[in-house]
């Protein structure tokens, strides 16, 4: 698996059997699919090579988002398990995505408490969010965290997470590009 990946998934939901599951990535527009697979007794497998990381989805069609949530992770070699239920699904095992679980268990149990307490996230949310780019520079987590939270940091704090991608990781040209 250090030059391959291998998804190993389940779903938990015994109406997907038969149904497909879809790897897509975006290209920026739209979801480009990399590769499917049928749910035969509630389990699937994907395997390939992944030359770089990139952020992947586990997905069923539109229309069956219902069986099962769609999940966003990073595709890298690896072995991966991908667990997939109608109200929350991970992909875990390699470092990047078991660090971005983590990320986003965090994130929602912020969101639900502060839901809760009927309190605005911002604050709480964009610490948590920071922690998580400096931390993972080398990830593409780290970029896509980015992407949806830049708006909520000042040139200061964005310059300063801006620095911290490249260097000497291995991934530095995909992510600085």
């Amino acid at each position: 698996t250090d030059s391959s990946y291998v998804i190993a998934g389940k779903v938990v939901n015994s109406m997907t059997d038969g149904n497909v599951v879809y790897l897509s990535h975006s290209n920026g527009d739209e979801l480009v699919n990399l590769d499917s697979a049928i749910v035969d007794g509630g389990v699937f497998s994907f395997q390939g090579v992944q030359e770089e990381p990139i952020m992947a989805y586990l997905r069923f069609n539109r229309y069956l988002d219902s069986l099962a949530v769609p999940v966003l992770f990073v595709l890298e070699n690896g072995a991966m398990e991908a667990v997939m239920y109608t109200s929350y699904s991970s992909v875990a095992g390699t470092e990047q995505n078991n660090i971005f679980e983590e990320y986003k268990r965090e994130d929602a149990g912020l969101e639900q408490s502060m839901c809760d307490e009927d309190f605005r996230l911002s604050s709480q949310e964009e610490k948590l969010a920071y922690r998580f780019i400096r931390r993972n520079h080398y990830s593409p987590a780290a970029i896509w965290v980015l992407e949806q939270m830049q708006s909520r940091f000042d040139e200061d704090e964005l310059r300063s997470l801006l620095s911290g991608f490249g260097g000497r990781s291995k991934n530095a040209q995909v992510l600085s590009d």
